[in-house]
């Protein structure tokens, strides 16, 4: 009989040497996937399942299935792979389970720490946080402090003690919090109570970078109001000066106490400023007001998403030729060091005259600095589920890097194509998994079933969502390809007609 493999040779030999195995791989992989859990929950799960819990799930689910021999592994690498889909797979599932649950006061909002808007929406939020700022204010130190305690989930008879106070009364102050706004019309989670309770926190000072123009508050003229994101609400408006149309975004009241917020929305502006190219959305100053913080100002572009543009008449070369727009902005962004991070059809805008801009760096980040966390510090960069890419979500995938922004682009691409997201999934923990595990989505085709897709540009389409990094083009190579497949389609019509 042959000596038992090393932990290096086990991914080859699994069913053979199930049993040895078993044993080298709980020993090796137990304390880094434990790690890795615990570094994707947010604080309040934490106090719901142990990390460890989900770890012991993975590893079952991973020997039944080696047992039977339905893996097949070639490599240690191939082996943690395997082993970080599973267990992220079994955490994304226990916070879907968690957030399908009955909620109540005393029940908490769920979500994975590296996601921007964990938790509820960014509509959700700001309908609620600003009107309950009034009446957190308003109660007393004493009463603010049982929410605060109740919120970070101690028992109501630990309050009682520390507070020194009756039970009767702590329910009467929890119960005025919701009821008051419920009265209102509001429907309150306690997610929401605890942003607002953040909001109370002593405004951090604020220094707006040296060289970036500023504009008054005074010269500007809110027209309407466009839309509200994770971090901002963004308005049309009007300079009264010159009379120019703009984009005026403002931070939200209730990220003017988090620092890593402010840092990032002032990033943004220097982002912009620096970039200064007619293809992407300049900056026209920056502000501050007493009542609202922040604001960023910047240029109007009439035009309308790609989220919206696409549809049946949007043709192979037309989303050939728009992408290859993109990608030209994108690599002279990323020849400054950029990386945009969100890229979406909904911030890619066609203007009448055909003419592309990338708009909304809110995420963006500089190679060089420090990968951007989610707003609690925890977790790798955020961005839009749906076209993000697998290092986003762990780094297991590598580094956020330029190639980032192709994944992006590649999925954008595969979207306008087919009118599907690479990975539909019926919720969000599953559409996590499946871009994190190492199956690719299924191929690209076009949303007409009388039109044949052209064969290189599936082909190009499914080479930038590649999850090797390594194996996607970099965005100046992909920019040369789209053109080149443009002028293809362009000779290949020419022909036809």
């Amino acid at each position: 009989m042959s000596n038992p493999p090393s932990s290096q040779e086990i991914p080859t030999y699994i069913p053979e040497w199930y049993d040895f195995a078993a044993e080298e791989i709980f020993d090796d992989y137990l304390l880094r996937l434990t790690a890795l859990v615990r570094s994707r929950m947010a604080s309040n799960l934490a106090r719901k399942f142990d990390p460890e819990d989900v770890v012991l799930s993975a590893f079952r689910s991973f020997f039944v299935a080696a047992k039977n021999g339905r893996f097949e592994i070639e490599n240690q690498s191939g082996l943690w792979q395997l082993l970080v889909t599973i267990t992220l797979r079994k955490l994304y599932r226990r916070i879907d389970e968690l957030q399908t649950e009955k909620r109540s006061l005393q029940q908490e909002d769920y979500g994975v720490a590296e996601f921007i808007a964990s938790g509820p929406t960014p509509e959700q939020a700001d309908a609620v946080t600003d009107e309950i700022l009034d009446l957190l204010e308003s109660l007393s130190p004493r009463d603010r402090r049982i929410l605060e305690l109740r919120l970070q989930g101690v028992r109501q008879v630990e309050i009682a003690r520390e507070v020194n106070v009756s039970d009767r009364t702590i329910r009467r102050v929890l119960d005025s919090v919701v009821s008051a706004k419920k009265d209102e019309g509001f429907d309150v989670t306690t997610t929401q109570i605890e942003y607002a309770c953040n909001s109370l926190a002593e405004n951090i000072p604020i220094a707006i970078p040296e060289g970036l123009p500023l504009v008054s508050s005074d010269d500007i003229l809110i027209l309407k109001h466009l839309g509200t994101g994770g971090m901002g609400k963004v308005y049309f408006g009007q300079l009264k000066s010159d009379g120019s149309h703009v984009a005026v975004k403002f931070l939200r009241k209730q990220f003017l106490k988090n620092r890593a917020a402010v840092n990032r929305f002032l990033s943004e502006a220097k982002i912009l400023y620096e970039l200064n190219d007619p293809r992407v959305t300049r900056l026209a100053g920056i502000g501050r007001v007493e009542d609202r913080g922040l604001f960023l100002v910047m240029q109007w572009v009439d035009g309308a998403d790609l989220q919206v543009k696409r549809d049946p008449r949007l043709t192979q070369l037309e989303i050939v030729e728009l992408c290859a727009q993109a990608a030209e902005t994108l690599a002279i962004a990323h020849r400054a060091g950029v990386i945009h991070c969100d890229v979406t059809p909904a911030n890619l805008i066609l203007a009448a005259n055909g003419k592309l801009t990338v708009v909304d760096f809110g995420l963006a980040r500089k190679e060089s600095e420090i990968p951007v966390t989610s707003l609690d510090g925890t977790g790798p960069v955020a961005g839009t589920a749906a076209f993000m890419a697998p290092e986003q979500i762990t780094d297991v995938w590598g580094a956020v890097t330029p190639k980032t922004d192709v994944y992006g682009l590649g999925a954008t691409m595969y979207y306008l194509l087919s009118g599907f997201i690479p990975f539909p999934a019926e919720t969000l923990p599953n559409m996590m998994a499946k871009i994190v595990s190492p199956y690719p989505p299924r191929q690209v085709s076009v949303k007409d079933v009388d039109e044949i897709l052209y064969k290189p540009l599936g082909n190009l389409c499914m080479m930038c969502l590649s999850k090797d990094v390594t194996a996607r083009p970099k965005m100046q190579i992909l920019s040369k390809m789209l053109n080149m497949l443009a002028k293809s389609l362009r000779q290949s019509k020419h022909n036809e007609s």
